[in-house]
């Protein structure tokens, strides 16, 4: 192995690590009762406490959606594509969602396949690292920052 992959390597260990509880495992998540109560006093306030006071509505939804999904992998390194289509079923409606029907599922659902893809690439870098023989002779380059670059299509494209 080239010394830009085992950099990479690294990195995304690194990256993954950080996210993950010291156990590395995938915490049992579950809603509390009052997520959706406080998750709709806040949509409340942002509508009308806010400068521009713009109601929350799908436009606003996406914005939210978007921010999430940047905040848990703004490196693109975790999610897969097929992730990133999965979760664009609630871009339109978290409004709805939040505010009349009091379900904070998504961000449960999303922040679950985060930490279970983490795992997936610590599991998967750790072995590589233990079961391969690094050389550092090669002219192989890797990117820090995918964030502008695509999601990985497949698990072998993420590797």
């Amino acid at each position: 192995m080239s010394g830009p992959v085992f950099l990479a390597l690294v990195f995304t260990l690194h990256c993954a690590q950080a996210a993950l509880p010291a156990e590395r495992k995938t915490p049992l998540l579950s809603a509390d009762p009052t997520d959706a109560n406080i998750a709709q006093v806040e949509a409340d306030l942002l509508q009308t406490v806010q400068y521009s006071q713009h109601p929350f509505d799908q436009e606003i939804s996406g914005r939210f959606l978007d921010r999430y999904l940047e905040n848990l992998d703004y490196y693109h390194i975790y999610f897969l594509q097929s992730d990133i289509n999965e979760f664009e079923t609630y871009r339109t409606n978290l409004h709805i969602l939040t505010l009349q029907e009091h379900d904070m599922s998504p961000c449960w659902v999303i922040f679950s396949r985060f930490m279970e893809r983490a795992n997936e690439r610590i599991n998967y870098v750790t072995n590589l690292l233990a079961t391969t023989k690094l050389e550092f002779t090669g002219h192989d380059r890797f990117i820090v920052n995918r964030h502008t670059l695509p999601y990985p299509k497949d698990m072998n494209e993420a590797k």
